[in-house]
């Protein structure tokens, strides 16, 4: 009983913290999967007597087969720490399905629910104050406004299921279904605040295919409600944005010019995919690592995902991981189809299963531009909305589906059992709090290290180490301080500190490049370290310093930190000329003006007008000019 009580509140809270994981925070990422995880492996302990009744169905069995790939494809990662940390959080939709669907079959659907639409609504006020008060971009907690109103849409289309039902009960009472029409119109004028054109089609045709399916089972007076809420929320949504909602949604009339951005990132992928290993993949996480030799200069995207999931799944779990996704798809269907195929089904089963397979669909559709199934919140969602779907067709679909009843009684004595199941949870849940624990100490490191406090900063960096062995980021972090540590001692006569200062680097960088070669900032590292201590090096420290700019720039030809650092080195052996080749290779890339590009864009600037160039120099100037006039504008500029 205390499980089937604790186990919501344990979603929840993975759910709600999962809204904070920006794809960086990692220690946040962690305690999101920590709690699913403890919770699964509670469920599993806890059924050692009644037994574990796992489906028998295509879409239970797709499920275990995708995860079970998933698993597989870790064995030939090229960097097995981005591979391995990308497996659990692919692991949020099968944690989230397998959680729900373990426990007993009691009425705990509302514990989750409930919930779940309170935190849809409240995403959907911080988006709309974002915009109607403070005028900025109403993506609430994400980084992007699409993942906003795909998560809108997982919550909504299930909100206007439940209308349907409460509207169609006269039992149920007016004012709950009051309630739900306000929340479906709240969720829905914020998915249509959004502008994101995938997410409100996905949106648009989902709601009309269920509203379309509920006209064959309520009066069209009722199904003429939510329809009516959708006209109202766009046109206040449209008034909200003085007439750009419907200016946005004329600019799918050209799909070529629409999708311009996605189809040149989805070339250059498809290329990538056939340049590597199509059948196995190139191993989970690994895209945006091998992504920038193949992007195109006028790629502005952050470079992380396909925005086409099914793509980027084929790419980095190979054909099969592919199939077998696309299979867990099919099998969620056909859960549909069975469920709406038995015809003594009441008006509300039918209208739930509808309203739940519509919200599902619309991510699924929308994820052929997007990359919603890499974003841990709606992986939650999503797998909890494919749980309740089985979960209905082994109770009311016609033909009940088999089931594997595993009593673990008949194997193991209690106390054995139980520690089978600890001991197999101490692996994942270890993980995930260490690669947390690690990550923060890194942020520390970094924070203390911009503080001035070297060697507290070094302790930090060396306690994350301890605790993510396989990760490259604290290695080349600690390599920094000892190469800042190793330039302030220049000059001071200390030979002896600064050979033990350079090698100590010079290792760190060496473990860190073992740990992942594809990461440019280890070479651009090696480059300064070596310019300031060539004696170090040895007698070929100029083809060193070159050949770790040069790699550098192969591995990424976007990451202009290293051509910058090149630009320098060449200079200061007087080879202007190939200082600006290297610089204005960079420039045909698009970069967005911040004050990291700044120094990159200035020197450009002088060495043009040094060469003679002076018209490029001044249109340089002039972007230079407009970026820091409006960063005298912004708060604190």
């Amino acid at each position: 009983r205390l499980v089937t009580l604790a186990t919501p509140f344990l979603f929840i809270a993975a759910y709600v913290v999962s809204l904070f994981f920006l794809g960086f925070n990692i220690e946040v990422f962690s305690l999101s999967l920590i709690w699913p995880v403890a919770a699964v492996f509670w469920v599993l302990a806890s059924r050692y007597e009644s037994g574990l009744a796992v489906p028998g169905t295509g879409l239970a069995m797709s499920m275990l087969l995708y995860w079970g790939w998933q698993a597989v494809t870790l064995l030939w990662s090229p960097v097995p720490f981005v591979s391995t940390t990308m497996f659990w959080w692919l692991s949020a939709l099968p944690l989230a399905f397998w959680l729900y669907l373990l426990l007993p079959r009691e009425r705990h659907w509302l514990r989750y629910a409930i919930p779940i639409l309170l935190s849809g609504l409240g995403l959907a006020f911080t988006g709309a104050y974002q915009l109607l008060m403070a005028g900025k971009t109403p993506d609430s907690l994400f980084l992007d406004v699409n993942i906003h109103a795909a998560l809108l849409n997982l919550i909504a289309l299930p909100a206007c299921g439940y209308l349907l039902v409460s509207l169609s009960n006269p039992r149920t009472g007016n004012r709950f279904a009051m309630l739900l029409g306000l929340s479906f119109f709240i969720l829905t004028y914020s998915i249509l605040l959004t502008k994101s054109r995938g997410g409100i089609l996905a949106f648009l045709v989902c709601t009309g295919i269920l509203l379309g399916m509920a006209l064959r089972h309520a009066p069209r007076r009722i199904v003429a409600i939510p329809a009516g809420l959708i006209a109202l929320a766009y046109l206040l949504a449209n008034l909200s944005w003085a007439g750009g909602l419907m200016e946005r949604a004329q600019t799918l009339s050209d799909i070529r010019e629409a999708g311009a951005g996605r189809f040149v990132i989805w070339s250059q992928s498809w290329l990538m995919l056939f340049e590597h290993s199509p059948f196995r993949g190139i191993g989970l996480g690994i895209y945006s690592i091998l992504w920038p030799p193949y992007r195109v200069p006028q790629d502005d995207s952050a470079g992380f995902f396909v925005h086409n999931d099914y793509l980027q799944i084929w790419i980095e779990a190979g054909l099969p991981g592919l199939l077998l996704f696309l299979a867990l798809l099919g099998g969620a269907l056909w859960t549909t189809v069975r469920i709406l195929g038995n015809a003594h089904l009441p008006r509300a089963v039918r209208l739930e299963t509808a309203g739940l397979a519509m919200g599902l669909v619309a991510i699924a559709l929308h994820s052929l531009v997007q990359y919603n199934f890499y974003i841990v919140s709606i992986l939650l969602l999503y797998g909890l909305g494919l749980a309740r779907l089985q979960e209905l067709e082994i109770a009311h679909a016609a033909g009940k589906p088999k089931a594997w009843l595993i009593r673990p009684a008949k194997y193991f004595s209690a106390h054995g059992y139980r520690a089978i199941v600890l001991l197999a949870a101490l692996l994942p849940l270890g993980y995930l709090a260490s690669i947390g624990i690690s990550a923060y100490q890194s942020s520390r490191g970094v924070t203390l290290a911009e503080k001035g406090r070297i060697d507290e900063a070094e302790r930090a960096l060396i306690v994350a180490h301890r605790f993510w062995p396989d990760a490259d980021a604290p290695l080349f972090m600690r390599a920094d301080l000892y190469r800042l540590a190793l330039a302030q001692s220049v000059g001071e006569g200390t030979a002896p500190r600064q050979r033990v200062l350079f090698d100590a680097a010079d290792g760190l960088l060496g473990e860190a490049e073992r740990r992942n070669p594809f990461r440019p900032h280890t070479f651009t590292l090696r480059a300064e370290l070596y310019r300031l201590a060539p004696v170090f090096v040895g007698p070929s420290w100029r083809e060193k310093i070159e050949q770790a700019y040069r790699q550098a720039i192969r591995l990424d030809p976007r990451f202009y930190q290293a051509r910058y650092g090149y630009a320098g080195y060449l200079l200061s052996r007087g080879e202007d000329r190939e200082a600006l080749e290297i610089l204005e290779a960079g420039m045909h890339h698009v970069y967005r003006d911040n004050d990291q590009t700044l120094p990159y864009l200035i020197l450009t600037a002088d060495l043009r007008e040094r060469m003679g160039d002076t018209g490029g120099a001044g249109e340089l100037h002039l972007r230079i000019d407009g970026y820091r006039k409006s960063r005298e504008h912004l708060p604190g500029g």
